[in-house]
């Protein structure tokens, strides 16, 4: 199957995926200096080389700058990812590489709590993006790396402060909808001493939308009924980030660091959801309900933590790093239904979910680049992460009337102990590099409901190999190849049972039975860079075992269970393309994108055969500079319809513009306009052997945002925009 598609892949790819990178060259500038060769540590994210198109390519990463995007600088997270080749995001705020949502985020190299569990969607499409100078994108990584996230990882880079002195930024925005933006970044540097700080809000973000859904299923009669509704919702985002952080060198050789972040996320929704049941026969209405919510949602995430670093030697390095982390969910939904057809009297519904995750971990890296030659890496990674889940559901005539209702309450308690230990080596054979790893992860995962029933243990030890392969063809050109090993551990909210009532129509809940899946991943990639220009092609190939797949039950009553399941392998094939170039001497493009082969099962619902398909996805940045003080950008992405095991994910396109103003050396404007063509718009298709089911989601329609920046201190000296930065990276104990 995948040798008959090769052709009809690799023209789709080529129709839609051009010369792209994150951050397009800035037409008529000079190119940036090389990048020396730097080390690369738990505490700095450096690579060996950089080409003047400021994309950065290391034997198991690449990473993109994104100081230059003008979306990224006044947007939030989700913004900044759309304009990462590879990646994709969802109008849910579910991140994916490839299409594949199995993706770890950190932030500098860390696990980052905003970004994992049940509430990473809201973080994504709420947090500020400015505060990021780069993206490393790793589809592949190396046994270094933890295992978790069978797509890759997705490492966002903070932005450093490098000068001695005091320097720092600050930043107001307003918006047509009320939006309000304010941050102050501030950062002092000694000869041994570094502090760094910064504090963002951004306010009355709108997250308003519409989910329209219509389920037709037969009737023991004959014929068939058709019931549908309309969930018409008002929402607004409100997030507050804190974050201090101090490094001090003891002595040359010794340094100690401690870090201490606060995120609190408010997601404010009301709505209305007119829902009809109506007979094939003649269409009228033979039902109407009418719901009114009020569903606030609360999300805190503390974060605290030490770092050590102690060179050994001439050239050794020990790094201990300890952190812990608290991520709080909290949702109250109210809810009141009014019968219209039959009329009858209201009832009203309370429908309230709180999950609490605690996670303690510490990692110790020990590297010698002059091991046989070769540069060895050695080293633990231990933690452990509980969570506490609970939903409580009650009904009544009246509000202050509600009682629980304990068949549809409960609580969930999860436990993960998980311990890692890995080697890696890298050795030079000529023009070859040969990066090689292993990695032993031992976990202990136990969960059960409050009263201690249903309760499940595992205990596995699993290895997790890697290898990945380089050789330069040229001064500006290199072919590589790499296998890695991945899994996928079940989150606390796949796991549980309790279910959440999202509409009349609709469940969510987990499924306690989910087992972990593992994905073995092959690459092979030709990368080139000359001057401002670069390309890279990549070949990937996936395959994953216990594939996490969505499904849809029927609960009867017109009502469906979403939740996931194991269905067996499923597989990926395909090409993904990137590139950036100048057209002329003030516009340059960059874009990117991706064409590859799917396969699902689906044999385990009764649907007979795994389904497959093509998906197209793509993104890029168009810019035009035509002052030294003006650049606009116009920016497009395209996530393609993806298949699942009963129906289908449908496209997504976006299309954005953005314009920055120097006003002066010190103080910038800029002013973006988001979803210009009002198509932020999903449709989701399942069919189950008893009914069909169609789904609109309707994100967020036209937004503009203006913003202004001033930046103060030895970083405004030179007049720098405050969203690059300009410097090497803080200097590593001696």
């Amino acid at each position: 199957m995948i040798r008959r598609g090769l052709r009809k892949l690799l023209l789709a790819c080529l129709a839609a995926a051009g010369p792209a990178f994150a951050d397009p060259p800035v037409p008529g500038a000079p190119p940036a200096n090389p990048a020396a060769p730097a080390e690369k540590s738990v505490d700095e994210v450096v690579v060996t080389a950089q080409s003047p198109s400021q994309d950065r390519v290391e034997i198991d990463r690449r990473s993109y700058a994104v100081g230059k995007t003008i979306q990224a600088q006044s947007g939030t997270v989700a913004d900044l990812l759309r304009t990462v080749p590879s990646v994709g995001v969802d109008l849910q705020g579910n991140v994916s590489l490839r299409g594949d949502q199995n993706v770890t985020i950190l932030v500098d190299g860390k696990p980052a709590g905003e970004f994992s569990g049940a509430a990473r969607g809201t973080a994504v499409q709420s947090l500020p993006a400015d505060r990021y100078e780069r993206v490393e994108v790793i589809t592949n990584p190396s046994a270094a790396d933890q295992a978790q996230g069978g797509a890759g990882i997705i490492n966002l880079i903070t932005k450093q402060a490098h000068k001695a002195g005091y320097s720092g930024s600050a930043k107001v925005g307003v918006g047509e909808r009320g939006q309000a933006i304010a941050g102050i970044t501030e950062s002092y540097n000694t000869g041994k001493l570094s502090l760094s700080g910064d504090l963002n809000y951004r306010g009355r973000d709108p997250a308003s939308g519409k989910i329209t859904e219509q389920i037709v299923s037969p009737l023991a009669a004959g014929g068939s009924q058709t019931e549908r509704q309309v969930d018409s919702y008002d929402a607004t985002v409100n997030s507050v980030v804190a974050r201090l952080a101090a490094d001090y060198d003891l002595d040359d050789r010794t340094r100690i660091g401690a870090r201490l972040q606060g995120v609190t996320v408010r997601l404010g929704q009301t709505g209305d959801v007119l829902a009809t049941l109506s007979g094939a026969s003649d269409g009228a209405s033979d039902a109407i309900l009418r719901q009114r919510y009020d569903d606030p949602v609360r999300v805190d995430t503390r974060l605290a933590g030490a770092s050590f670093r102690r060179k050994l030697g001439d050239d050794q390095d020990l790094t201990v790093d300890l952190r812990t982390t608290r991520m709080a969910v909290r949702s109250d939904g109210a809810y009141q239904d009014a019968p219209v057809l039959p009329a009858g009297p209201d009832s009203f519904e309370l429908s309230a979910s709180a999950q609490t995750t605690d996670t303690t971990e510490i990692r110790t890296d020990y590297k010698d680049p002059s091991f046989a030659d070769g540069e060895l890496k050695l080293g633990y990674d231990g933690a452990i992460t509980t969570a506490d889940l609970s939903k409580i559901f009650g009904e009544g005539p009246s509000p202050g009337a509600i009682a629980a209702d304990p068949t549809r309450s409960g609580a969930f308690a999860y436990r993960l102990e998980l311990n890692a230990a890995y080697a890696t080596l890298q050795e030079q054979f000529g023009d070859l590099s040969v990066l090689a790893g292993l990695r032993l992860e031992n976990s202990r995962t136990t969960t059960s409901l409050a009263d201690g029933s249903e309760r499940r243990e595992s205990d596995l030890l699993q290895a997790f190999p890697s290898l990945h392969l380089s050789y330069p063809l040229g001064e500006d050109r290199t072919v590589s190849a790499s296998y890695s090993r991945r899994i996928d551990r079940p989150t606390p909210a796949q796991l549980s049972p309790l279910i959440t009532f999202g509409n009349p129509q609709d469940l969510y809940g987990g499924n306690p039975d989910l087992r972990p899946q593992e994905t073995d991943s092959f690459e092979a990639a030709y990368d080139a860079h000359k001057g401002a220009s670069s390309f890279s092609a990549t070949l990937f190939y996936r395959e994953l075992h216990n594939a996490f797949t969505p499904v849809v039950l029927d609960r009867g009553g017109g009502v469906v269970l979403f939740t996931e399941d194991n269905l067996g392998e499923a597989r990926r094939a395909g090409l993904s393309l990137a590139g950036a170039r100048a057209l002329t001497s003030t516009v340059s493009l960059n874009a990117s994108g991706e064409a590859y082969w799917m396969e699902v099962p689906a044999s385990a619902l009764g649907l007979g055969a795994a389904r497959s398909g093509y998906v197209v996805s793509g993104r890029g940045t168009l810019s035009w500079s035509p002052t030294a003080s003006d650049v606009f950008q116009l920016n497009g992405s395209l996530s393609g319809r993806t298949i699942t095991p009963q129906g289908s994910l449908g496209a997504i396109g976006l299309l954005n513009l953005g314009y920055r103003r120097k006003l002066t050396p010190a103080l910038f404007l800029v002013v973006t306009a988001q979803n210009l063509l009002d198509s932020n718009r999903q449709t989701i298709e399942y069919g189950l052997p008893t009914l069909l089911g169609r789904r609109v989601l309707d994100g967020v329609g036209r937004t503009a945002l203006v913003t202004l920046t001033y930046s103060f201190g030895s970083g405004a000296q030179k007049g720098h925009d405050p969203s690059i930065d300009y410097s090497s990276g803080p200097a590593p104990p001696r």
